[in-house]
Protein backbone atom coordinates (compact mmCIF):
# COMPACT_ATOMS: atom_id res chain seq x y z
CA UNK A 1 0.00 0.00 0.00
CA UNK A 2 1.59 3.25 -1.14
CA UNK A 3 0.63 6.77 -0.09
CA UNK A 4 1.61 10.10 -1.59
CA UNK A 5 0.85 13.49 -0.07
CA UNK A 6 0.72 17.07 -1.22
CA UNK A 7 0.22 20.04 1.07
CA UNK A 8 -1.04 23.30 -0.28
CA UNK A 9 -1.72 26.50 1.58
CA UNK A 10 -5.17 27.97 1.93
CA UNK A 11 -5.80 31.63 1.40
CA UNK A 12 -8.07 33.51 2.70
CA UNK A 13 -24.13 37.40 2.81
CA UNK A 14 -26.98 35.13 4.62
CA UNK A 15 -25.23 32.40 2.43
CA UNK A 16 -23.68 33.42 -0.86
CA UNK A 17 -21.08 32.08 -3.29
CA UNK A 18 -18.18 34.48 -3.64
CA UNK A 19 -15.86 34.67 -6.60
CA UNK A 20 -12.92 33.36 -4.57
CA UNK A 21 -14.80 30.12 -4.03
CA UNK A 22 -14.24 29.34 -7.69
CA UNK A 23 -10.51 29.19 -7.03
CA UNK A 24 -10.52 26.98 -3.94
CA UNK A 25 -10.20 23.78 -6.00
CA UNK A 26 -6.66 24.88 -6.85
CA UNK A 27 -5.74 24.66 -3.17
CA UNK A 28 -6.95 21.10 -2.69
CA UNK A 29 -4.99 18.62 -0.64
CA UNK A 30 -4.75 15.08 -2.04
CA UNK A 31 -3.80 11.67 -0.70
CA UNK A 32 -3.27 8.88 -3.25
CA UNK A 33 -3.19 5.08 -2.91
CA UNK A 34 -2.82 2.19 -5.33
CA UNK A 35 -5.83 -0.14 -5.13
CA UNK A 36 -5.68 -3.92 -4.58
CA UNK A 37 -8.20 -4.44 -7.40
CA UNK A 38 -5.39 -3.73 -9.92
CA UNK A 39 -3.79 -6.56 -11.90
CA UNK A 40 -0.52 -7.02 -13.76
CA UNK A 41 -2.23 -5.96 -17.00
CA UNK A 42 -4.61 -3.04 -17.72
CA UNK A 43 -7.07 -1.51 -15.21
CA UNK A 44 -8.38 2.01 -15.79
CA UNK A 45 -11.27 4.42 -16.17
CA UNK A 46 -13.48 4.46 -13.06
CA UNK A 47 -17.03 5.74 -13.57
CA UNK A 48 -19.70 6.13 -10.90
CA UNK A 49 -22.71 3.91 -11.58
CA UNK A 50 -24.35 5.47 -8.51
CA UNK A 51 -23.23 6.84 -5.14
CA UNK A 52 -22.22 3.40 -3.88
CA UNK A 53 -21.05 1.56 -7.01
CA UNK A 54 -18.18 2.10 -9.45
CA UNK A 55 -17.45 0.44 -12.76
CA UNK A 56 -14.11 0.28 -14.58
CA UNK A 57 -12.38 -1.43 -17.48
CA UNK A 58 -9.91 -4.27 -17.04
CA UNK A 59 -8.24 -7.22 -18.75
CA UNK A 60 -8.36 -9.38 -15.60
CA UNK A 61 -9.56 -12.47 -17.50
CA UNK A 62 -8.40 -13.28 -21.02
CA UNK A 63 -10.94 -15.05 -23.20
CA UNK A 64 -9.01 -16.76 -26.03
CA UNK A 65 -11.83 -15.87 -28.42
CA UNK A 66 -11.37 -12.18 -27.66
CA UNK A 67 -7.60 -11.92 -28.00
CA UNK A 68 -6.62 -9.18 -30.44
CA UNK A 69 -2.96 -8.72 -31.30
CA UNK A 70 -0.90 -8.24 -28.14
CA UNK A 71 -3.57 -7.08 -25.65
CA UNK A 72 -6.88 -8.74 -24.83
CA UNK A 73 -10.17 -6.97 -25.14
CA UNK A 74 -11.43 -5.01 -22.17
CA UNK A 75 -14.01 -6.36 -19.75
CA UNK A 76 -16.15 -4.28 -17.41
CA UNK A 77 -16.10 -4.75 -13.65
CA UNK A 78 -18.06 -3.25 -10.80
CA UNK A 79 -17.34 -2.79 -7.10
CA UNK A 80 -19.16 -1.39 -4.11
CA UNK A 81 -18.02 1.62 -2.08
CA UNK A 82 -18.29 1.01 1.67
CA UNK A 83 -19.48 3.73 4.10
CA UNK A 84 -15.79 4.44 4.87
CA UNK A 85 -14.96 4.71 1.14
CA UNK A 86 -13.26 1.33 0.81
CA UNK A 87 -13.70 -0.78 -2.35
CA UNK A 88 -15.59 -4.03 -1.73
CA UNK A 89 -17.36 -6.89 -3.57
CA UNK A 90 -15.52 -6.84 -6.90
CA UNK A 91 -17.34 -8.67 -9.72
CA UNK A 92 -17.99 -8.45 -13.44
CA UNK A 93 -20.37 -5.70 -14.49
CA UNK A 94 -23.91 -7.03 -14.42
CA UNK A 95 -25.13 -5.43 -17.65
CA UNK A 96 -24.44 -7.07 -20.99
CA UNK A 97 -23.81 -4.80 -23.97
CA UNK A 98 -23.84 -7.71 -26.45
CA UNK A 99 -20.84 -6.23 -28.25
CA UNK A 100 -17.69 -7.69 -29.78
CA UNK A 101 -15.81 -4.43 -29.21
CA UNK A 102 -14.28 -2.59 -26.32
CA UNK A 103 -16.72 -0.71 -24.12
CA UNK A 104 -15.53 1.91 -21.65
CA UNK A 105 -16.24 5.37 -20.26
CA UNK A 106 -19.86 5.26 -19.15
CA UNK A 107 -22.25 8.04 -18.15
CA UNK A 108 -25.50 6.96 -16.46
CA UNK A 109 -28.58 9.05 -15.80
CA UNK A 110 -29.50 9.44 -12.13
CA UNK A 111 -32.59 7.26 -12.47
CA UNK A 112 -30.47 4.48 -14.01
CA UNK A 113 -32.65 4.23 -17.10
CA UNK A 114 -30.24 5.52 -19.75
CA UNK A 115 -26.53 5.25 -20.42
CA UNK A 116 -23.96 6.80 -22.76
CA UNK A 117 -20.80 4.82 -23.51
CA UNK A 118 -17.76 4.63 -25.78
CA UNK A 119 -17.27 1.55 -27.94
CA UNK A 120 -14.84 0.56 -30.64
CA UNK A 121 -12.29 -1.91 -31.92
CA UNK A 122 -9.29 -0.57 -30.02
CA UNK A 123 -6.05 -2.34 -30.80
CA UNK A 124 -4.23 -0.70 -27.92
CA UNK A 125 -6.71 -1.57 -25.21
CA UNK A 126 -5.89 1.77 -23.61
CA UNK A 127 -9.22 3.49 -23.43
CA UNK A 128 -8.75 5.80 -26.42
CA UNK A 129 -5.42 7.21 -25.32
CA UNK A 130 -4.10 6.71 -28.85
CA UNK A 131 -6.49 7.78 -31.61
CA UNK A 132 -5.86 7.30 -35.31
CA UNK A 133 -7.81 6.61 -38.45
CA UNK A 134 -7.45 2.85 -37.95
CA UNK A 135 -8.69 3.02 -34.39
CA UNK A 136 -12.08 4.74 -34.49
CA UNK A 137 -14.27 4.80 -31.39
CA UNK A 138 -17.89 5.86 -31.32
CA UNK A 139 -20.37 7.23 -28.81
CA UNK A 140 -23.59 5.34 -28.14
CA UNK A 141 -26.72 5.83 -26.07
CA UNK A 142 -28.93 3.05 -24.77
CA UNK A 143 -31.94 2.32 -22.58
CA UNK A 144 -31.64 0.27 -19.39
CA UNK A 145 -34.56 -1.94 -18.47
CA UNK A 146 -34.48 -4.47 -15.62
CA UNK A 147 -30.69 -4.42 -15.60
CA UNK A 148 -30.40 -5.03 -19.36
CA UNK A 149 -29.04 -2.50 -21.84
CA UNK A 150 -31.34 -2.30 -24.88
CA UNK A 151 -32.09 -0.06 -27.85
CA UNK A 152 -28.44 0.83 -28.42
CA UNK A 153 -28.25 3.90 -30.66
CA UNK A 154 -25.28 5.51 -32.40
CA UNK A 155 -25.46 9.24 -31.62
CA UNK A 156 -25.95 11.48 -34.64
CA UNK A 157 -22.64 13.34 -34.33
CA UNK A 158 -20.50 10.23 -34.86
CA UNK A 159 -18.62 9.89 -38.14
CA UNK A 160 -16.56 7.07 -39.61
CA UNK A 161 -13.78 9.58 -40.35
CA UNK A 162 -13.12 10.51 -36.70
CA UNK A 163 -13.61 9.30 -33.15
CA UNK A 164 -16.17 10.41 -30.57
CA UNK A 165 -16.08 9.16 -26.98
CA UNK A 166 -15.52 9.72 -23.25
CA UNK A 167 -19.06 10.87 -22.38
CA UNK A 168 -19.81 12.80 -19.21
CA UNK A 169 -23.32 13.90 -18.20
CA UNK A 170 -23.80 17.22 -16.36
CA UNK A 171 -25.49 17.11 -12.95
CA UNK A 172 -28.73 18.56 -14.38
CA UNK A 173 -28.50 15.98 -17.20
CA UNK A 174 -29.00 18.69 -19.81
CA UNK A 175 -25.46 18.71 -21.22
CA UNK A 176 -23.29 15.91 -22.58
CA UNK A 177 -19.51 16.45 -22.64
CA UNK A 178 -17.27 14.30 -24.83
CA UNK A 179 -13.95 14.15 -26.71
CA UNK A 180 -13.49 13.98 -30.47
CA UNK A 181 -10.81 14.46 -33.11
CA UNK A 182 -13.27 16.20 -35.41
CA UNK A 183 -11.45 18.13 -38.17
CA UNK A 184 -12.61 21.59 -36.97
CA UNK A 185 -10.85 21.24 -33.59
CA UNK A 186 -7.73 22.97 -32.27
CA UNK A 187 -5.47 19.91 -32.28
CA UNK A 188 -5.56 16.13 -31.92
CA UNK A 189 -8.59 15.38 -29.79
CA UNK A 190 -10.63 18.25 -28.35
CA UNK A 191 -13.37 18.46 -25.73
CA UNK A 192 -16.91 19.30 -26.85
CA UNK A 193 -20.39 19.59 -25.39
CA UNK A 194 -23.91 19.24 -26.73
CA UNK A 195 -27.29 20.17 -25.26
CA UNK A 196 -29.68 17.28 -24.59
CA UNK A 197 -33.08 18.42 -25.84
CA UNK A 198 -35.03 15.25 -25.11
CA UNK A 199 -34.96 11.52 -25.68
CA UNK A 200 -32.38 10.93 -28.42
CA UNK A 201 -32.59 14.63 -29.37
CA UNK A 202 -29.54 16.88 -29.28
CA UNK A 203 -28.56 20.43 -30.09
CA UNK A 204 -25.54 21.72 -31.96
CA UNK A 205 -22.03 20.58 -31.10
CA UNK A 206 -19.91 23.21 -29.29
CA UNK A 207 -16.13 23.12 -28.94
CA UNK A 208 -15.03 24.10 -25.40
CA UNK A 209 -12.59 26.61 -26.85
CA UNK A 210 -8.85 27.39 -26.86
CA UNK A 211 -8.54 27.94 -23.09
CA UNK A 212 -9.27 24.24 -22.63
CA UNK A 213 -8.28 22.68 -25.95
CA UNK A 214 -4.77 22.82 -27.38
CA UNK A 215 -2.83 21.61 -30.44
CA UNK A 216 -2.30 18.37 -28.49
CA UNK A 217 -4.93 15.94 -27.14
CA UNK A 218 -7.60 16.62 -24.51
CA UNK A 219 -9.47 13.60 -23.12
CA UNK A 220 -11.64 12.30 -20.27
CA UNK A 221 -13.87 15.27 -19.32
CA UNK A 222 -15.38 15.24 -15.83
CA UNK A 223 -17.36 18.03 -14.08
CA UNK A 224 -17.65 17.81 -10.30
CA UNK A 225 -20.37 19.13 -7.96
CA UNK A 226 -18.57 22.50 -7.77
CA UNK A 227 -18.74 22.95 -11.57
CA UNK A 228 -15.02 22.42 -12.04
CA UNK A 229 -14.14 20.71 -15.31
CA UNK A 230 -11.29 18.22 -15.00
CA UNK A 231 -9.66 16.61 -18.02
CA UNK A 232 -6.39 15.09 -19.24
CA UNK A 233 -4.05 16.54 -21.84
CA UNK A 234 -0.60 15.81 -23.24
CA UNK A 235 0.03 19.44 -24.19
CA UNK A 236 3.34 21.17 -23.58
CA UNK A 237 4.16 22.24 -20.06
CA UNK A 238 3.01 19.11 -18.27
CA UNK A 239 5.04 16.67 -16.21
CA UNK A 240 5.01 14.07 -18.97
CA UNK A 241 2.48 12.07 -20.98
CA UNK A 242 -1.13 12.85 -20.09
CA UNK A 243 -1.62 15.19 -17.12
CA UNK A 244 -4.80 16.18 -15.28
CA UNK A 245 -5.99 19.80 -15.51
CA UNK A 246 -8.92 21.70 -14.05
CA UNK A 247 -10.86 24.89 -14.76
CA UNK A 248 -13.93 26.39 -13.08
CA UNK A 249 -16.88 26.66 -15.44
CA UNK A 250 -18.25 29.51 -13.27
CA UNK A 251 -15.37 31.90 -13.97
CA UNK A 252 -14.72 32.61 -17.64
CA UNK A 253 -11.61 34.68 -16.78
CA UNK A 254 -9.68 31.70 -15.46
CA UNK A 255 -7.05 29.70 -17.26
CA UNK A 256 -6.65 25.96 -16.82
CA UNK A 257 -4.87 24.78 -13.70
CA UNK A 258 -2.33 21.95 -13.69
CA UNK A 259 -3.11 19.68 -10.74
CA UNK A 260 -0.12 19.04 -8.45
CA UNK A 261 1.51 15.77 -7.45
CA UNK A 262 0.54 13.16 -6.47
CA UNK A 263 -2.32 13.42 -8.99
CA UNK A 264 0.12 14.09 -11.82
CA UNK A 265 3.32 12.16 -12.51
CA UNK A 266 5.85 11.95 -15.36
CA UNK A 267 3.70 9.25 -17.01
CA UNK A 268 0.09 9.16 -18.22
CA UNK A 269 -2.47 10.34 -15.63
CA UNK A 270 -6.07 10.28 -16.82
CA UNK A 271 -9.72 9.44 -16.08
CA UNK A 272 -9.84 11.73 -13.01
CA UNK A 273 -13.24 11.53 -11.24
CA UNK A 274 -14.60 12.65 -7.86
CA UNK A 275 -17.62 11.72 -5.77
CA UNK A 276 -19.65 14.06 -3.54
CA UNK A 277 -18.14 12.38 -0.47
CA UNK A 278 -14.53 13.45 -1.18
CA UNK A 279 -13.59 10.15 -2.78
CA UNK A 280 -11.86 10.19 -6.15
CA UNK A 281 -9.98 8.04 -8.64
CA UNK A 282 -7.31 8.59 -11.24
CA UNK A 283 -5.78 6.09 -13.66
CA UNK A 284 -2.06 6.06 -14.37
CA UNK A 285 0.80 4.01 -15.80
CA UNK A 286 3.28 5.65 -13.41
CA UNK A 287 6.25 3.77 -12.09
CA UNK A 288 5.68 1.53 -9.10
CA UNK A 289 2.25 0.33 -10.20
CA UNK A 290 1.02 -3.24 -10.29
CA UNK A 291 0.38 -3.35 -14.03
CA UNK A 292 0.48 -1.41 -17.27
CA UNK A 293 -2.36 0.90 -16.19
CA UNK A 294 -3.50 1.08 -12.57
CA UNK A 295 -6.41 2.72 -10.75
CA UNK A 296 -5.46 4.95 -7.83
CA UNK A 297 -7.81 6.05 -5.08
CA UNK A 298 -7.85 9.74 -4.11
CA UNK A 299 -8.87 11.18 -0.77
CA UNK A 300 -9.61 14.91 -0.64
CA UNK A 301 -10.15 17.55 2.03
CA UNK A 302 -13.18 19.76 2.56
CA UNK A 303 -12.45 23.40 1.79
CA UNK A 304 -15.51 25.13 3.20
CA UNK A 305 -15.25 27.95 5.70
CA UNK A 306 -17.54 29.96 7.94
CA UNK A 307 -16.86 33.65 7.68
CA UNK A 308 -18.69 36.93 7.93
CA UNK A 309 -19.05 40.37 9.45
CA UNK A 310 -20.35 41.83 12.71
CA UNK A 311 -21.96 45.28 12.59
CA UNK A 312 -23.87 47.58 14.89
CA UNK A 313 -27.55 47.29 13.98
CA UNK A 314 -28.20 51.02 14.48
CA UNK A 315 -25.08 52.56 12.93
CA UNK A 316 -23.91 49.74 10.58
CA UNK A 317 -20.41 50.39 11.92
CA UNK A 318 -18.19 47.30 12.30
CA UNK A 319 -17.99 45.77 15.76
CA UNK A 320 -14.39 44.74 16.39
CA UNK A 321 -13.15 42.41 19.15
CA UNK A 322 -16.36 40.38 19.09
CA UNK A 323 -16.03 36.75 20.11
CA UNK A 324 -17.38 34.35 17.50
CA UNK A 325 -17.86 30.76 18.67
CA UNK A 326 -18.64 27.83 16.36
CA UNK A 327 -20.36 24.72 17.73
CA UNK A 328 -20.87 21.28 16.21
CA UNK A 329 -22.90 18.62 18.01
CA UNK A 330 -23.07 20.95 21.03
CA UNK A 331 -19.27 21.10 21.29
CA UNK A 332 -17.29 24.26 20.60
CA UNK A 333 -14.95 23.55 17.68
CA UNK A 334 -13.60 27.02 16.94
CA UNK A 335 -13.36 30.53 18.38
CA UNK A 336 -12.43 33.69 16.49
CA UNK A 337 -12.16 37.37 17.40
CA UNK A 338 -13.38 39.87 14.80
CA UNK A 339 -10.74 42.18 13.36
CA UNK A 340 -10.72 45.98 13.25
CA UNK A 341 -13.35 46.03 10.49
CA UNK A 342 -15.61 43.47 12.15
CA UNK A 343 -14.70 40.53 9.92
CA UNK A 344 -13.93 36.93 10.85
CA UNK A 345 -13.09 33.61 9.18
CA UNK A 346 -13.06 30.20 10.82
CA UNK A 347 -9.69 28.67 11.62
CA UNK A 348 -11.06 25.24 10.77
CA UNK A 349 -12.30 23.82 7.50
CA UNK A 350 -15.91 22.70 7.82
CA UNK A 351 -17.51 19.74 6.10
CA UNK A 352 -20.26 19.67 3.53
CA UNK A 353 -23.87 18.90 4.45
CA UNK A 354 -23.23 19.56 8.15
CA UNK A 355 -24.90 21.77 10.75
CA UNK A 356 -23.10 24.31 12.93
CA UNK A 357 -24.27 26.87 15.45
CA UNK A 358 -22.44 30.20 15.29
CA UNK A 359 -22.71 32.62 18.19
CA UNK A 360 -21.29 36.14 18.46
CA UNK A 361 -20.79 37.98 21.77
CA UNK A 362 -19.47 41.42 22.66
CA UNK A 363 -19.39 43.28 25.97
CA UNK A 364 -22.40 45.55 26.39
CA UNK A 365 -24.10 44.08 23.31
CA UNK A 366 -26.95 41.62 22.95
CA UNK A 367 -25.53 38.28 21.84
CA UNK A 368 -26.73 36.83 18.54
CA UNK A 369 -26.53 33.38 17.00
CA UNK A 370 -27.58 31.49 13.92
CA UNK A 371 -27.59 27.96 12.51
CA UNK A 372 -25.36 27.28 9.49
CA UNK A 373 -26.20 24.32 7.26
CA UNK A 374 -23.31 23.84 4.85
CA UNK A 375 -24.16 23.00 1.22
CA UNK A 376 -23.26 19.67 -0.35
CA UNK A 377 -20.28 20.94 -2.32
CA UNK A 378 -16.56 20.92 -1.71
CA UNK A 379 -15.61 24.58 -2.10
CA UNK A 380 -17.70 27.26 -0.44
CA UNK A 381 -17.48 30.22 1.92
CA UNK A 382 -20.49 30.23 4.24
CA UNK A 383 -20.99 33.94 4.80
CA UNK A 384 -22.95 35.35 7.76
CA UNK A 385 -23.85 38.95 8.56
CA UNK A 386 -24.43 39.58 12.27
CA UNK A 387 -26.11 42.79 13.46
CA UNK A 388 -25.58 43.40 17.17
CA UNK A 389 -27.72 45.62 19.36
CA UNK A 390 -25.74 47.72 21.82
CA UNK A 391 -27.24 47.51 25.31
CA UNK A 392 -24.92 49.80 27.33
CA UNK A 393 -22.03 52.21 26.72
CA UNK A 394 -18.64 50.88 27.76
CA UNK A 395 -18.30 53.45 30.56
CA UNK A 396 -21.48 52.37 32.41
CA UNK A 397 -20.92 50.23 35.53
CA UNK A 398 -23.71 47.83 36.36
CA UNK A 399 -24.13 47.13 40.07
CA UNK A 400 -25.68 43.91 41.27
CA UNK A 401 -27.57 45.59 44.18
CA UNK A 402 -29.61 48.73 44.53
CA UNK A 403 -27.82 51.64 46.30
CA UNK A 404 -29.20 52.68 49.71
CA UNK A 405 -26.57 55.28 50.67
CA UNK A 406 -28.44 58.32 52.05
CA UNK A 407 -25.92 60.57 50.30
CA UNK A 408 -27.54 59.58 47.05
CA UNK A 409 -31.14 59.41 48.17
CA UNK A 410 -32.24 60.86 44.87
CA UNK A 411 -31.06 57.61 43.24
CA UNK A 412 -32.80 55.25 45.64
CA UNK A 413 -35.17 52.88 43.93
CA UNK A 414 -37.81 50.90 45.80
CA UNK A 415 -37.76 47.09 45.59
CA UNK A 416 -39.14 46.18 42.19
CA UNK A 417 -40.08 42.75 40.98
CA UNK A 418 -41.50 41.79 37.60
CA UNK A 419 -43.12 38.53 36.67
CA UNK A 420 -41.48 36.60 33.84
CA UNK A 421 -42.93 36.36 30.37
CA UNK A 422 -43.42 32.93 28.78
CA UNK A 423 -43.09 31.52 25.26
CA UNK A 424 -44.77 28.79 23.28
CA UNK A 425 -42.71 25.76 22.28
CA UNK A 426 -39.93 26.65 19.82
CA UNK A 427 -41.20 30.27 19.54
CA UNK A 428 -39.63 33.61 20.39
CA UNK A 429 -42.39 36.08 19.47
CA UNK A 430 -43.99 38.34 22.09
CA UNK A 431 -47.65 37.36 22.63
CA UNK A 432 -50.48 39.49 24.08
CA UNK A 433 -49.96 38.31 27.67
CA UNK A 434 -46.27 39.16 27.47
CA UNK A 435 -47.05 42.62 26.10
CA UNK A 436 -48.97 43.46 29.29
CA UNK A 437 -45.94 42.57 31.43
CA UNK A 438 -43.53 44.45 29.20
CA UNK A 439 -45.73 47.54 29.07
CA UNK A 440 -45.69 47.62 32.88
CA UNK A 441 -41.91 47.32 32.76
CA UNK A 442 -41.73 50.24 30.31
CA UNK A 443 -43.76 52.40 32.72
CA UNK A 444 -41.33 51.63 35.52
CA UNK A 445 -38.27 52.37 33.41
CA UNK A 446 -39.79 55.70 32.41
CA UNK A 447 -40.56 56.50 36.06
CA UNK A 448 -37.04 55.69 37.25
CA UNK A 449 -34.52 56.93 34.65
CA UNK A 450 -31.60 55.96 36.91
CA UNK A 451 -32.19 52.22 36.54
CA UNK A 452 -31.53 49.70 33.83
CA UNK A 453 -32.89 46.23 33.30
CA UNK A 454 -31.22 42.86 32.86
CA UNK A 455 -33.08 40.52 30.54
CA UNK A 456 -32.35 36.78 30.96
CA UNK A 457 -34.00 34.36 28.54
CA UNK A 458 -34.23 30.57 28.83
CA UNK A 459 -35.64 27.50 27.11
CA UNK A 460 -36.89 24.10 28.17
CA UNK A 461 -34.75 20.97 27.73
CA UNK A 462 -36.41 19.80 24.51
CA UNK A 463 -34.17 19.64 21.44
CA UNK A 464 -30.43 20.15 20.88
CA UNK A 465 -28.41 22.26 23.29
CA UNK A 466 -27.07 24.43 20.43
CA UNK A 467 -30.58 25.02 19.08
CA UNK A 468 -31.85 26.01 22.52
CA UNK A 469 -28.98 28.45 22.97
CA UNK A 470 -29.87 30.11 19.69
CA UNK A 471 -33.56 30.12 20.63
CA UNK A 472 -32.90 31.80 23.99
CA UNK A 473 -30.78 34.43 22.22
CA UNK A 474 -33.71 35.16 19.93
CA UNK A 475 -36.10 35.39 22.90
CA UNK A 476 -33.74 37.88 24.57
CA UNK A 477 -33.54 39.85 21.35
CA UNK A 478 -37.30 39.94 20.72
CA UNK A 479 -37.83 41.14 24.30
CA UNK A 480 -35.22 43.86 23.86
CA UNK A 481 -36.64 44.91 20.52
CA UNK A 482 -40.09 45.33 22.09
CA UNK A 483 -38.72 47.57 24.88
CA UNK A 484 -36.77 49.68 22.38
CA UNK A 485 -39.89 49.98 20.21
CA UNK A 486 -41.67 51.38 23.27
CA UNK A 487 -39.04 54.11 23.66
CA UNK A 488 -36.55 52.55 26.09
CA UNK A 489 -32.93 53.28 25.16
CA UNK A 490 -30.86 50.25 24.24
CA UNK A 491 -28.19 51.59 26.62
CA UNK A 492 -30.48 50.67 29.54
CA UNK A 493 -30.94 47.03 28.59
CA UNK A 494 -28.53 44.15 29.09
CA UNK A 495 -29.92 40.98 27.53
CA UNK A 496 -28.50 37.46 27.62
CA UNK A 497 -29.69 34.08 26.35
CA UNK A 498 -28.91 31.14 28.62
CA UNK A 499 -30.35 28.23 26.66
CA UNK A 500 -31.53 25.35 28.83
CA UNK A 501 -28.89 25.98 31.49
CA UNK A 502 -31.21 27.10 34.33
CA UNK A 503 -34.33 24.97 34.53
CA UNK A 504 -36.60 25.96 37.41
CA UNK A 505 -38.13 22.53 37.91
CA UNK A 506 -37.46 18.82 37.39
CA UNK A 507 -38.20 18.84 33.65
CA UNK A 508 -34.76 17.90 32.35
CA UNK A 509 -33.85 15.68 29.42
CA UNK A 510 -35.85 12.46 29.43
CA UNK A 511 -38.10 13.49 32.33
CA UNK A 512 -41.85 13.19 31.75
CA UNK A 513 -43.55 16.52 32.49
CA UNK A 514 -46.81 18.22 31.64
CA UNK A 515 -46.94 20.93 28.97
CA UNK A 516 -47.57 23.52 31.68
CA UNK A 517 -44.49 22.41 33.62
CA UNK A 518 -42.32 22.59 30.52
CA UNK A 519 -43.61 26.06 29.66
CA UNK A 520 -42.39 27.40 33.02
CA UNK A 521 -38.84 26.94 31.71
CA UNK A 522 -39.56 28.80 28.45
CA UNK A 523 -39.28 32.23 30.01
CA UNK A 524 -37.61 35.61 30.13
CA UNK A 525 -36.84 37.04 33.58
CA UNK A 526 -36.08 40.65 34.54
CA UNK A 527 -33.79 42.14 37.15
CA UNK A 528 -33.50 45.84 37.99
CA UNK A 529 -30.05 47.30 38.61
CA UNK A 530 -28.87 50.83 39.28
CA UNK A 531 -26.66 52.85 36.98
CA UNK A 532 -23.76 54.29 38.95
CA UNK A 533 -22.93 57.77 37.69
Amino acid sequence: MRFFYVLVFLVSSVFSQKKNDNLLYRLQEYKLRNLPINTSSIDFGVNFFNDSTIIFSSTKEIDPLKKHNKNPYLELYQANISPVNEIRSLEKFSMDLHSDFHEANFAFTKDGKYVYFTSGDQNKGKGVREINQKNIVELFGADISNGVITNIKLLYFNNNRYSVGHPFLSKDEKTLYFMSDRPEGYGGTDLYKVDILGYNRYGNIKNLGPKINSPANELYPFVDVDDVLYFSSDKEGGKGGLDVYGISLKDTLQNVFHLPAPVNSNKDDFAFVLSKSNLGFVSSNREGGLGEDDIYKLKLKWLQYIQGTVENVATTEPVSDSKVSIYKNNQKVDEIITDSIGQFQSNIKVGANETYMVKVERRNHLADSTIVKTPEIRYFSNNIAFNLTRTAPDEIVIKETVKTDKSVEENVVPDLEFEPIYFDFDKFNIDKDSELVLDSLVDTLNKYPNIMIEVDSYTDAEGEVSWNQMLSDKRAKSTTDYLILKGISADRIKATGHGESKLINKCGVGIICTKAEKKLNRRTEFRVVLIEK
